[in-house]
């Protein structure tokens, strides 16, 4: 950040705020057996290092005890019982944690009483999950069609999880098939499970790539040129392993990356890493962060060599994974000067709040160096609608910084009671958000004068909160910000790209049925699932207030 940044910063008064969501967690009372149940995982995770290693195998080597293991599926069947939302946490849990009803071997009374417990809490919410529809791409490859595209395939994703379950002696067969027959009205359920089974075949997908907006036309040239740059990066990586070319030409992304896929940092790889580093390209730099961050977790180099190239070692299972000085001076600092200039500018100051709202995956901790700046702005209950493109236009006149923005979104607010509230959002509007971006609120960094922007932050929290003016609505109404935070925090972004670029994949080949049940798909990658356990007990919240 420049030295009149910084000047900005201190003297105007400038502040940053670490996202909403992860304050409720820590701070609200409601949070507290998920603060519990959170620290429970982080503790025996670290214990068992080995993301594929069975629990009840951990016990057996005296990795983790029998009372520190109780305590944690106690402490779940609680978790799961408390709401009927909390049931989806099962759909993440890693297979390893499952407990084997059927084997007491190094048990003690207190464990095997516990598991009981767990298991008939597990198998009650599995059931629950079998009536919920899911968009079956979201566990495939992050897609949700744009409007016009067709109807999306649909499965029930917990009805997948039948070779996990069935193995552990959670459900027995004979239960499934009873299931199954009452099932058969419904062609879905019907469907889904017969794929857990490993029975028919996996529906193909209709082609909606026709009629597609430039945007989506250039992810999916993205997505084309990762798949081409991971399939040259196997035949080179082969090459280097066999000794069939040398190093000399390694100084572009694929070279890189099939360095890091011999997994054997020789002296001579670690200088070609190094001398890439401290001239690298965005598209260089991002190549080598991945890989040294994928070395670390397999314990191929150490932590402290990555300190050494400034590199950190991210844990995506954090809460909030990202040094935030460090991101609001270099990644968010436009942000800091357009919120002191509209704070400056009367006539910008008398429609707009003086402050930002960033989002997106680099609040999130897994962008790369070219993904792009996300925020929002916030509109005064008292600006008339009529005047927005006028406001706009001026905005980026007197904040050009913005001009780079790839998109700024706006909340509309308006005053009710003495609080402010979110505006209807016009049909059709791709910039105008509100009430159903609930993780955009929740999961955004506050940049502006903490004044300016505690109103808001309080009044639309307490919206959240208290859900009674939705009647007998309220716990649908409910369940669907639930789902769409979800959504943001572990599905679309964070499976399908986010982790992959941190995190090694250490998947084996499969059960039988593993091209039924969409394998491929980093939903079934054990260290995915120990990331999104922890994320939805942090993150997937929402307390419930009795105000009236």
């Amino acid at each position: 950040m420049t030295n009149k940044a910084e000047h900005l910063t201190i003297q105007s008064g400038i502040q940053f705020e670490i996202p909403l969501g992860v304050k409720l967690f820590w701070s609200e009372p409601q949070a507290r057996e998920r603060r519990n149940l959170y620290k429970n995982f982080e503790q025996i995770f670290c214990h068992i290092p080995d993301v594929n290693m069975d629990f009840e195998k951990a016990l057996e080597d005296k990795l983790v005890d029998s009372h520190e293991l109780a305590i944690i599926y106690n402490n779940l069947s609680n978790f799961i019982k408390a709401d009927s939302n909390n049931a989806r946490i099962i759909l993440y849990l890693p297979s390893q944690f499952l407990p084997n009803l059927n084997s007491n071997k190094h048990k003690s009374n207190e464990l095997i009483d516990t598991q009981n417990k767990f298991a008939a809490s597990y198998k009650d919410a599995w059931i629950r999950l079998l009536f919920e529809s899911e968009v079956r791409a979201i566990f495939v490859d992050g897609d949700v069609l744009e409007p016009g595209m067709g109807a999306a395939g649909r499965v029930r994703k917990a009805a997948h999880l039948l070779p996990d379950i069935l193995q552990k002696n959670l459900i027995s067969l004979k239960e499934v098939e009873n299931i199954r027959e009452i099932a058969s009205q419904d062609q879905e359920l019907f469907q889904s499970i017969n794929e857990g089974l490993g029975i028919g075949k996996k529906p193909s997908s209709p082609d909606n790539h026709k009629n597609i907006s430039p945007k989506r036309k250039q992810w999916l040239e993205q997505v084309k040129q990762e798949q081409l740059i991971d399939q040259q990066s196997d035949i080179l990586a082969l090459k280097l392993l066999t000794r069939q070319t040398d190093t000399k030409e390694i100084d572009n992304v694929i070279g890189i990356t099939s360095i890091f896929k011999t997994k054997r940092p020789t002296e001579e790889y670690l200088k070609i890493i190094e001398k890439n580093w401290e001239n690298a390209t965005d598209e260089i730099k991002d190549c080598i962060i991945s890989g040294l961050n994928h070395w670390a977790k397999l314990n191929i180099v150490s932590k402290d060599y990555l300190e050494s190239l400034d590199i950190r070692d991210i844990n995506l299972s954090s809460p909030f994974p990202v040094n935030l000085d460090k991101l609001t001076k270099e990644d968010f600092k436009d942000f800091v000067l357009a919120a002191e200039k509209i704070k400056n500018n009367p006539k910008l100051s008398e429609y707009i709040y003086p402050l930002f709202l960033a989002f997106g995956s680099r609040v999130k901790g897994y962008a790369t160096s070219t993904a792009d700046h996300d925020a929002a702005i916030f509109f005064k209950p008292n600006t008339p609608f009529s005047k927005r493109e006028e406001i706009l236009t001026l905005l980026k006149q007197e904040a050009p910084e913005l001009n780079d923005v790839d998109k700024i979104l706006e909340f509309w607010l308006s005053q009710k009671d003495g609080k402010l509230e979110f505006k209807p959002v016009p049909e059709n509007s791709e910039t105008i958000i509100g009430t159903s971006q609930i993780h955009i609120f929740l999961g955004g960094i506050w940049i502006g004068d903490k004044n300016e922007y505690q109103k808001i932050y309080n009044d639309i929290t307490q919206t959240y909160r208290d859900l009674s003016h939705f009647g007998d609505k309220q716990e649908e109404v409910r369940f669907q910000f639930l789902r769409q935070l979800e959504l943001d925090v572990l599905q679309c972004r964070l499976m399908h790209k986010g982790y992959r670029r941190f995190y090694p994949s250490r998947k084996d080949e499969g059960p039988a049925n593993a091209h039924l049940i969409d394998w491929n798909s980093d939903y079934w990658d054990s260290g995915y699932r120990r990331v999104a356990t922890q994320l939805f007990l942090s993150r997937v919240f929402l307390p419930k207030t009795s105000i009236t």
